[in-house]
C-alpha cells in the first residue's frame, strides 16, 4: 500500500510537469489565431460599414486572461475475503488527472478625441519610411499612403473634367521601385535628434544613370553635373518641396485609407439601384488592381471574409495585390487601436468568460 501511494505521487508530479508546457504550446497558438482572425474580419467589415456610409464601432482586444485547473484522484484497490471474490478482476491501482482551462478575454472599445485625430491625421514619415523600406516593392505602397510628391497628386477620385490621373505619379513610384530593387536606391535616417528622413541614390553610373536623371527631373529637383555622386534627396511631410531639393510628400489618413479600400468593394446592383449605397466616382492610381467581393454563400477561397446585409464580402487568397493593400490598412488600423487604448484605464471595459 505505501509503494502504491508513493507511485501516484510520483504519477501526479509527472502529469502536472507534461500538461503546463503542453497547455502553453496548444493554447497560446490557438489564442494568436483566434485574435488574429477576428481582428481581420473586424477591419474588412469596418471597410464595408465605412462603404456603405454607416458607422462602426472597433474593439480592442486589452487583455487575455486563462486560468488553468488540475486536479488529479487515485483509486487504490485493496484484496478482502476469499481470492475467488476477486481474482481476475481487482485493479491494485488507479489514477486520473482532469485538465481545464478557464480563458477570460477584456476587450476596450475604440473611442474619444485621440481616436479620432489618429484615424483622421496623415501617416507620419516615422511610419510610411519603414513600411516603404521593408516592403519588396515600395510602389504600391507608396501609392496607398502618399497623396502627393512635390507637385505631382495622386488624389483618391479623379474627378471631372481630368478624368485621368496624373501619369507623372506611377512613374515615380516605378523608378524608385526598380533602383530599389537593383540596390541603388536606399532610404535613410539623417543624423540629428529629430527624425529626418532621405532618399539616397548611389553607385548607379553609367548604368542607371538615365533612370535617376528622369526621376530628379520628374521631382524638379536640381541636377547634378557630377553623374557619379550620390543623390540624396530629403524627405520631408510638407507642402512645398525643400529649398536644396527633395521630396515633399503629403501623406493619407487612414480614414482615406478606407475609402480606398471601401471603393474596391463590388457592389450588389440592386443595393445601388435601391439607393443604399453610392457608385463611387472614378478612382485615381491608388486603388486599380484591387478588388474586394461579394457572395451569396460563404465563399472556400477566401483570404478574410465576413458577412454583412446577408452577403459574404471576401478578398481572394489568390489577389496578392488586395491582400498587401489589406495587410497595410490592418496594421495601421490595428496601430490606431492600439495607442487609443494605450493607458484608458477609466475607460469602459468589456470582459467575457470563454467556456
Amino acid at each position: 500500500m505505501r509503494a502504491a501511494l508513493v507511485l501516484a505521487s510520483l504519477l501526479n508530479l509527472a502529469g502536472c510537469t507534461a500538461i503546463g508546457p503542453a497547455s502553453i504550446q496548444s493554447g497560446r497558438l490557438s489564442y494568436t489565431e483566434a485574435i488574429n482572425q477576428t481582428d481581420t474580419q473586424q477591419t474588412l467589415l469596418h471597410i464595408v460599414r465605412n462603404r456603405y456610409d454607416e458607422t462602426s464601432t472597433l474593439l480592442g482586444v486589452s487583455a487575455v486572461a486563462a486560468s488553468i485547473n488540475i486536479s488529479s484522484s487515485t483509486t487504490i484497490s485493496l484484496p478482502f475475503g476469499k481470492p475467488a471474490y476477486y481474482t481476475g478482476s481487482l485493479v491494485p491501482f488507479s489514477g486520473t488527472v482532469q485538465f481545464d482551462e478557464s480563458p477570460t478575454i477584456s476587450y476596450t472599445p475604440v473611442q474619444g478625441r485621440q481616436y479620432m485625430v489618429q484615424f483622421m491625421s496623415p501617416v507620419p514619415l516615422d511610419v510610411l519610411v519603414p513600411l516603404a523600406r521593408t516592403a519588396p516593392d515600395p510602389g504600391p505602397l507608396l501609392g496607398l499612403l502618399v497623396s502627393r510628391i512635390n507637385e505631382v497628386s495622386n488624389p483618391v477620385f479623379v474627378p471631372p473634367p481630368a478624368m485621368q490621373p496624373d501619369a507623372r505619379f506611377p512613374r515615380i513610384l516605378e523608378l524608385i521601385g526598380r533602383l530599389r530593387a537593383v540596390g541603388r536606391l536606399s532610404w535613410a535616417l539623417e543624423p540629428g535628434e529629430a527624425a529626418r528622413f532621405a532618399i539616397v541614390i548611389s553607385h548607379y553610373a553609367p548604368a542607371y544613370t538615365q533612370e535617376v536623371r528622369e526621376l530628379v527631373r520628374l521631382l524638379g529637383a536640381p541636377e547634378q553635373a557630377d553623374t557619379g555622386k550620390p543623390v540624396v534627396l530629403p524627405v520631408v511631410l510638407a507642402v512645398e518641396a525643400p529649398d536644396s531639393g527633395g521630396l515633399s510628400v503629403e501623406t493619407r489618413s487612414v480614414f482615406e485609407l478606407l475609402q480606398i479600400m471601401g471603393s474596391v468593394i463590388d457592389l450588389p446592383e440592386d443595393h445601388v439601384k435601391a439607393g443604399v449605397v453610392a457608385p463611387s466616382p472614378p478612382l485615381g492610381w491608388a486603388g486599380r488592381g484591387l478588388r474586394i467581393r461579394w457572395a451569396a454563400n460563404q465563399p472556400g477561397n477566401a483570404h478574410v471574409a465576413v458577412q454583412y446585409r446577408g452577403l459574404w464580402y471576401y478578398i481572394e487568397d489568390s489577389d496578392r495585390a488586395t491582400k498587401n493593400a489589406f495587410r497595410v490598412a490592418h496594421a495601421l488600423i490595428a496601430m490606431v487601436i492600439g495607442e487609443s487604448i494605450k493607458g484608458t484605464s477609466g475607460a469602459p471595459v468589456l470582459t467575457v468568460p470563454v467556456k
